[in-house]
């Protein structure tokens, strides 16, 4: 990139990182290419187009305004044959009351590339690491074990309870 494209750049990615973080689901949109993709951190955040994830910004995007911050963010840009992947990894920040307490620690990749409106997002996906998963491990297998185990201990134990209610009340 030249310094020229790598300010124009920053300065669109700026812009839209504040509207995301601020709910500006006007500004926000208009950094979408028409053909947007996007994978988010929950299970409803799968969208393979623009409108789609724009309607979900705009139902949800009250849950981040002024919530939500970015700290110790490490940041890369690397172009890709007229392209521009961007990855920052964070600590995620949000707002409890009054107080700002760390929520988890954030990946955030995006794809750019210059079009004749500018600068667009044409795929981004945001994710944060299992935190079931130990030091060494993709998947937290022994602790899914350890609290399904857990959980079927309690199913059991509530069962024999309601079976108990239900002998008294047909006594």
């Amino acid at each position: 990139l030249t310094k020229k494209q790598e300010v124009e750049l920053m300065q669109v990615y700026n812009t839209w990182w504040h509207s995301y973080l601020n709910g500006d689901v006007q500004t926000y949109d208009s950094f979408l290419d028409d053909d947007y993709r996007f994978v988010g951190s929950t299970g409803s955040e799968e969208f393979l187009n623009r409108k789609d994830t724009t309607a979900f910004f705009e139902a949800t995007a009250q849950q981040l305004a002024g919530n939500a911050k970015l700290e110790n963010v490490i940041r890369t840009i690397e172009p890709l044959e007229g392209m521009v992947l961007i990855t920052d990894l964070a600590d995620t920040f949000i707002k409890s009351g009054t107080e700002w307490v760390y929520y988890a620690r954030f990946r955030f990749t995006s794809m750019l590339r210059n079009t004749k409106n500018g600068w667009r997002f044409f795929y981004q996906h945001f994710s944060t690491p299992d935190l079931k998963a130990q030091e060494g491990e993709t998947i937290g297998l022994e602790k899914v074990s350890a609290e399904n185990l857990e959980l079927r201990s309690a199913i059991k134990r509530r069962t024999a309870e309601l079976e108990l209610k239900n002998r008294e009340l047909e006594i």
